[in-house]
């Protein structure tokens, strides 16, 4: 103001001008200090309205159960400490630029349809870091399979060259899995989804209630982009994902699935079509009071929505 005046003061012969000088700086000024400080990114993504939280669904490993093994220079570790949640991590050690797949099949999948369940393409998931992934066929028997391409021997995933395989035993509640970060899902105890999530449910007591609102958000703050590459799926972090702003089915699901879990809300990823498009689309199933209710984030269709369009395929959430 000061600065205003005396530029006022100076130049009595142009008050316009003086006028226009002022404006011009004290909005130049407001500008230049949003950028600086950085207000858009702690607003839009980190609002300081989060206020005191507890981040949900991060699980902490002990390490107390697990099992290694090699194969050339490539060493898998994989820890079962909480197979009683439904989850298991996977890390891998190795020099070369393979890519690493992961399988997780359920062996009454298996030999019900004679060892060709859950072989198809949409299973085959890229390995791009180590990671939590859940056991989504419920409490049973399961075989574990870390697998490179490169050394293929035919079409069927089994065919392919394994560096680990394990099968294995796990007694858990069947929706413990959907509660906590995964392989679809990455976020973490400082993840700004997380803070987003709790600033936008704060003043909420009604589960329902702040999935709609979550949800809506994510339809809010994502543009589709379909000239993405269709193969970037997986392992991208949920903070990733709202800082780009675009993305493709999988990546709305994603952010949101982080987004409920971080506040304690469980949710899974659904695959299949929607109507009749031939492209595989992802939505998601949301538990509320006991229920699972299905949203589509990519979609403005509210929650929840009616599944009659939607036709999930015969082993939806293979991974998680």
């Amino acid at each position: 103001m000061n600065l205003c005046k005396t530029i006022k003061n100076q130049e009595k012969q142009i008050p316009v001008l003086s006028i226009l000088i002022c404006v011009a700086l004290i909005v130049f000024v407001h500008v230049y200090s949003d950028y600086t400080t950085g207000y858009e990114i702690s607003d839009a993504t980190v609002p300081l309205s989060a206020g005191s939280y507890s981040v949900q669904g991060v699980a902490k490993f002990s390490g107390e159960i697990f099992d290694i093994q090699e194969h050339r220079s490539i060493i898998t570790k994989v820890d079962y400490s909480l197979t009683n949640k439904g989850l298991i991590k996977i890390e891998i050690s190795e020099d070369t630029n393979e890519e690493f797949y992961v399988s997780i099949l359920s062996t009454s999948d298996k030999a019900a349809d004679d060892g060709d369940a859950g072989y198809s393409d949409y299973q085959i998931k890229k390995y791009h870091q180590n990671g939590v992934y859940a056991l989504t066929r419920g409490p049973g028997e399961y075989e574990l399979i870390v697998w490179t391409k490169g050394e293929k021997t035919g079409e069927k995933r089994h065919m392919y060259a394994s560096v680990y395989r394990n099968v294995f035993t796990a007694d858990f509640h069947k929706n413990e899995p959907y509660k906590y970060s995964n392989a679809y899902s990455i976020f973490d105890e400082n993840s700004a989804i997380a803070a987003r999530a709790h600033a936008l449910v704060a003043d909420m007591d009604d589960d329902k209630k702040k999935a709609k609102v979550i949800i809506d958000f994510v339809y809010d703050n994502i543009k589709y982009d379909e000239t993405l590459p269709s193969d970037e799926i997986l392992y991208m972090k949920a903070d990733d994902i709202l800082e780009s702003g675009t993305g493709l089915c999988y990546h709305f699901t994603s952010l949101a699935a982080s987004m409920l879990k971080s506040v304690g809300i469980p949710a899974r990823d659904v695959y299949g079509y929607y109507q009749n498009d031939n492209n595989i689309h992802s939505w998601l199933e949301i538990l509320v009071d006991g229920e699972w209710m299905a949203a589509d984030p990519t979609r403005k269709n509210g929650f929840p929505i009616s599944t009659k369009n939607y036709y999930p395929l015969e082993y939806e959430n293979p991974l998680d």
